[in-house]
């Protein structure tokens, strides 16, 4: 049940930052850093899942973030704005990778070499959806 509520709490705060992207554009950008530390926070203090699966949901929440303001934050969605968007994602997801790292490095139940992989998947897994997802919402207008 705690699991269910803090998931729940993250995933409220994903969408609240989405609808605030959307109605009170570029707010949605700007809190961005501040979402995606707190649904960090939330996943990595709150859950008691393996390390790996919170590492997989710090990934779902950021990439959620990264979504909602892409496609539906207000305003002209233009190159400019795309890298507004991806220089605020980048100061969000340092602290959360320096919380990943502390949180791997302090786990003694990983092996040396899990505990290395497992430092490699979140920036990994963020390149790979960077690669095939950079553009997205480039070109959208709303007013």
């Amino acid at each position: 049940m705690k699991n269910f509520i803090y998931l729940t709490i993250a995933f409220l705060v994903v969408i609240a930052n989405a609808f605030i992207g959307h109605y009170y554009s570029p707010d949605g950008i700007t809190y961005t850093p501040i979402v995606i530390t707190t649904t960090a926070a939330l996943v990595v203090f709150g859950l008691s899942f393996r390390l790996i699966w919170k590492i997989v949901l710090v990934f779902v929440f950021v990439v959620l973030n990264d979504i909602f303001i892409k496609l539906y934050s207000g305003g002209r969605h233009d190159a400019e704005g795309l890298e507004w968007i991806h220089a605020f994602m980048l100061f969000g997801v340092v602290p959360v990778f320096i919380l990943l790292c502390v949180t791997i490095v302090r786990e003694r139940k990983e092996s040396g070499f899990n505990r290395v992989a497992l430092l490699l998947v979140f920036p990994l897994l963020l390149l790979l959806y960077l690669y095939f997802f950079y553009n997205l919402g480039l070109g959208q207008n709303y007013s």
